[in-house]
C-alpha cells in the first residue's frame, strides 16, 4: 500500500527543499546528486506560494508551497531561476501560479486524489510520466532578446531602459515571430509589403525585396548583427508593432496573417485561444480542457513545430515560444529574453476542480509551417563568408536523407581562423558523420575532428588556424535522425587593432585597409596627443562606410569620461571636428555585415614637434625604418627597451613574411628585403610587454 502524504496548508520549507531535489532528480536525464545553492520563496501578504530552489551546478525547480497544488511548476537542468531578471511574460506567467495557489489558500481547499498521488510519488521517488512516454527536446537554439543589438533597426528614443542602446525594444511577438522563422530557416525571400504609422513615424518593409541570410544570425549576439536586427525588425513592421521606450506592443493573432502573408507560411496556421477573456481577442475558439489544451500543443511540438504563445491581462499582452516538452507533461518556454529562466513549466491548474484553471488570457499561434511542398531543402553545398553565424544540415523539422553528402565551406575574407561550436549533433552512431577540417580536405586540410551519434555538448569545439573550415557531412542508405547545428566564429586579419597613439602635432592616418574593405567586426581606436597642445582639429579626406558602422569622436582619450563630438557612418565626408582640449580620441567599430572602404582623416593643432610618431599603447616609444620606400634593404633602429625584442614584417593579409632577432641584427640594423613584392607592409618591433608599428612601402 502507497502511504498517502497529508499537511496543513503551508509545505514545511525544510520539506519543500528535499522534494525540489527529488524532482531534480525526476526531470533530470543526467545529474543524478543536485546540492542546492539557494532557495527563495515568493510571498503574498503573509501566505508563502511558492519557493524558487536554484542548484549549484545549473539548473531549477518551482514548486508550490501548498500541498492542495499541484507541486512541480517548472523545471530546468540549465541555469538558475533569477527572480531580479524576469521578462514581463515570465513574470505574467508566474502571477499566474500565484493567483491559484492564493485562491487555494484562501479558500482552505484540500488536495484532490490526484494532486496527493503527486505529492505522494516525490516523496517516495516515483514520477508520474507523459501519459505517452514521449518527450520533445527545445526545438529552438536561439536566445535571442529584445535589447540593444537585436533591436538595432528600431527607433531611437533616449528614454529607453539601460541595456537598450538608445532604442526601444523590438517587441516580444515580433521576436517570438523571428526566432520561429530562425528556426525554419524559411524563407529565403519574403513577399508582399506593408506600412504603417507609429509615434515614432513611418514605417515601410517591401517585403518582396528582403531576402534572408539565416546562415548568418548567431544562436546569440553580443554585438551588432545586422541579418538578426533586420529580420527582427521586419517581423515587427509586419505586426504593426506599437514601439515605446517602456515597452513595445503588438496583437500576437496579427502574427498568424504576418506569417501567412509576408514569409510564405501556410494558410492552415491558427490562432487559438485556451478559455476566451483578454485572449479571445482574434477568434479561434476557446474553452478547452487541461487534458485537451495539452494534446494540442503536442500534436504541434511531435512534428517539430514551435508554437507561439501568449497571454493577455488587463495590464497588456505577452508572447513567447512553446518548443518542447518532458516526460512529466511540462512544457519548454523560450521567453525571449536572452536565454533568462528558459525551462520546462506546467501548463495545468494549481487545483481546477476547486478554482477553475488559470487559462484566461491564453492562446497560441500554431500549426505553423512553410507552404513549399519542396521544403525542406535538405543539405546542399553552401559557401559561407561571414563571421559568425549558425549553420544546420539542412533538413528543418525533418530528419536528414540517406545517402546526403555535403560540404560546407566558412571562408571570410582575409580570414584568419575559424572555431566551429558543436551545439547539437544527432546522427546515427559510427556512419553518419559530421567531419571538420582546417581547409580543404582535397588539398591536404587536416582533419579536426568528427562528431556522430547522440552529441551534445554545446562547450565544444574546432579550432581551424587556416582561416578556411570545411564542414562535411554524410550519411549511409539507412536509419536517419534530427541532424546537426553548429555555431561557427571567424577572426579576420583585421587592417587596423588596438589602440594607435598619435603624438605629432599634424599627420594624417586611415583605417588600414589600404585599396580593400575595412574589417568586420572591427573595435579601434586613435588617440590623437601633440604635446603642449590647445585643440585638435580633425577633417576627412575620405569617408565611406556602411550604415551599421561608425566613427565616433571625443574631445578626450577616455570614451567614458570624455564628451562625444560626433558620430559618423555613411559615404558623405562629414564635418571637420574641433576639440578643445587639445587631445582628441578616434574610435570605429565595425559589424560582420557589409563592409566599404573606409576612412583617411587628417589632424591639426597647435602643438609643438615631439617626433613620437606612431606607436602603440601604453609607451609611445619611437622606432624608425629606412629607407621608407625600400627596394633590397632595410635599417631598423631598434630602441634599448626592444633590444631583447623581435622584428617582423607582415603582408596586408596579416601573413608573417620575414622574422628576425632584434639582438641578432648587424650594428646597423639591417634585413634585407629583396624577396617582397611591391606594396605595402607592416613592421612590427616588440617585446614582452609592448608592440610597436611602422608602415613600409617596397618600390622596386
Amino acid at each position: 500500500m502507497i502511504p498517502v502524504l497529508v499537511w496543513s496548508e503551508g509545505v514545511p520549507s525544510n520539506r519543500l527543499e528535499q522534494l525540489s531535489v527529488k524532482a531534480f532528480q525526476q526531470c533530470s536525464r543526467t545529474v543524478v546528486s543536485p546540492e542546492v545553492q539557494k532557495m527563495d520563496f515568493i510571498v503574498r501578504g503573509a501566505d508563502t506560494l511558492m519557493a524558487v530552489v536554484n542548484f549549484r551546478d545549473g539548473g531549477f525547480v518551482i514548486m508550490s508551497a501548498d500541498d492542495a497544488a499541484i507541486p512541480v511548476l517548472a523545471f530546468s537542468e540549465t541555469g538558475n531561476f533569477d527572480l531580479d531578471n524576469m521578462a514581463p511574460a515570465t513574470r505574467w506567467w508566474l502571477s499566474q501560479y500565484e493567483d491559484q495557489i492564493s485562491e487555494v489558500k484562501r479558500l482552505r481547499v484540500s488536495a484532490d486524489a490526484g494532486i496527493m498521488a503527486r505529492w505522494n510519488d516525490l516523496s517516495t521517488a516515483s514520477p508520474k510520466v507523459s501519459r505517452d512516454g514521449e518527450s520533445v527536446a527545445p526545438l529552438i537554439q536561439a536566445i535571442w532578446n529584445q535589447s540593444q543589438f537585436y533591436n538595432d533597426l528600431c527607433p531611437e528614443d533616449a528614454n529607453s531602459p539601460y541595456g537598450y542602446g538608445g532604442r526601444v525594444p523590438c517587441g516580444c511577438v515580433g521576436l517570438a515571430m523571428a526566432m520561429v522563422i530562425h528556426y525554419y530557416r524559411y524563407p529565403a525571400q519574403a513577399q508582399g509589403n506593408h506600412s504603417y504609422h507609429s509615434d515614432y513615424g513611418y514605417h515601410s518593409v517591401n517585403y518582396s525585396q528582403q531576402t534572408y541570410n539565416y546562415n548568418a544570425m548567431p544562436y546569440s549576439v553580443g554585438s551588432s548583427c545586422h541579418e538578426v536586427a533586420k529580420l527582427i525588425y521586419h517581423c515587427a513592421v509586419a505586426v504593426d508593432m506599437g514601439f515605446a521606450a517602456e515597452g513595445s506592443g503588438a496583437q500576437t493573432a496579427d502574427a498568424r496573417s504576418a506569417l501567412r502573408d509576408y514569409y510564405k507560411y501556410a494558410n492552415d496556421i491558427e490562432y487559438l485561444s485556451r478559455g476566451g477573456g483578454w485572449g479571445g481577442w482574434g477568434g479561434g475558439g476557446g474553452g478547452y480542457t487541461t487534458e485537451q489544451w495539452i494534446q494540442i500543443l503536442k500534436q504541434d511540438l511531435n512534428q517539430n513545430r514551435p508554437v507561439i504563445y501568449s497571454g493577455y491581462s488587463e495590464e497588456g499582452g505577452h508572447a513567447f515560444v512553446c518548443d518542447g516538452y518532458n516526460t512529466s507533461d511540462l512544457f519548454h518556454f523560450n521567453w525571449g529574453w536572452g536565454g533568462v529562466n528558459n525551462g520546462y513549466f506546467t501548463v495545468e491548474s494549481a487545483n481546477d476542480a476547486a478554482v477553475g484553471g488559470y487559462n484566461t488570457g491564453q492562446a497560441i499561434v500554431h500549426k505553423i509551417h512553410p507552404s513549399d511542398n519542396a521544403y525542406p531543402y535538405f543539405c546542399q553545398d553552401v559557401t559561407i563568408t561571414s563571421t559568425r553565424g549558425s549553420l544546420e544540415d539542412g533538413s528543418g523539422p525533418s530528419n536528414y536523407q540517406d545517402n546526403s553528402h555535403c560540404t560546407y565551406i566558412i571562408a571570410p575574407v582575409n580570414g584568419r581562423s575559424v572555431t566551429i561550436t558543436f551545439n547539437n549533433v544527432q546522427t546515427e552512431a559510427g556512419t553518419d558523420t559530421l567531419s571538420v577540417y582546417d581547409g580543404d580536405p582535397n588539398n591536404g586540410g587536416q582533419l579536426l575532428t568528427t562528431r556522430h551519434g547522440g552529441y551534445n555538448n554545446p562547450s565544444d569545439c574546432a579550432y581551424s588556424s587556416t582561416g578556411v573550415a570545411y564542414l562535411v557531412f554524410s550519411s549511409n542508405g539507412s536509419v536517419s535522425d534530427a541532424g546537426w547545428k553548429v555555431s561557427y566564429t571567424a577572426r579576420r586579419n583585421v587592417q587596423c587593432s588596438g589602440t594607435t597613439v598619435l603624438g605629432d602635432p599634424s599627420g594624417t592616418f586611415d583605417d588600414g585597409s589600404e585599396d580593400e574593405e575595412y574589417a568586420s567586426d572591427a573595435k579601434c581606436y586613435w588617440k590623437i596627443t601633440p604635446r603642449d597642445a590647445s585643440f585638435v582639429s580633425l577633417s576627412f579626406n575620405a569617408f565611406d562606410f556602411s550604415p551599421e558602422d561608425q566613427i565616433m569622436i571625443y574631445d578626450g582619450l577616455n570614451e567614458n569620461s570624455a564628451n562625444l563630438l560626433a558620430t559618423y557612418t555613411g559615404s558623405t565626408i562629414p564635418a571637420s571636428v574641433r576639440s578643445n582640449t587639445g587631445k582628441m580620441m578616434v574610435k570605429m567599430v565595425t559589424d560582420n555585415y557589409l563592409q566599404r572602404a573606409g576612412f583617411e582623416a587628417t589632424w591639426t593643432s597647435d602643438g609643438v614637434e615631439e617626433g613620437t610618431g606612431i606607436a602603440h599603447e601604453p609607451d609611445a616609444v619611437e622606432f624608425n625604418i629606412f629607407p621608407n620606400p625600400a627596394q633590397t634593404s632595410i635599417y631598423v633602429d631598434v630602441p634599448s627597451a626592444f633590444r631583447n625584442g623581435q622584428v617582423s614584417i607582415y603582408d596586408l593579409d596579416g601573413r608573417i613574411v620575414c622574422v628576425k632577432n632584434a639582438g641578432e641584427l648587424d650594428s646597423n640594423g639591417q634585413i634585407s628585403v629583396a624577396g617582397l613584392a611591391n606594396g605595402v607592409y607592416v613592421v612590427t618591433l616588440s617585446n614582452a610587454s609592448d608592440v610597436l608599428y611602422k608602415k613600409m612601402v617596397i618600390s622596386k
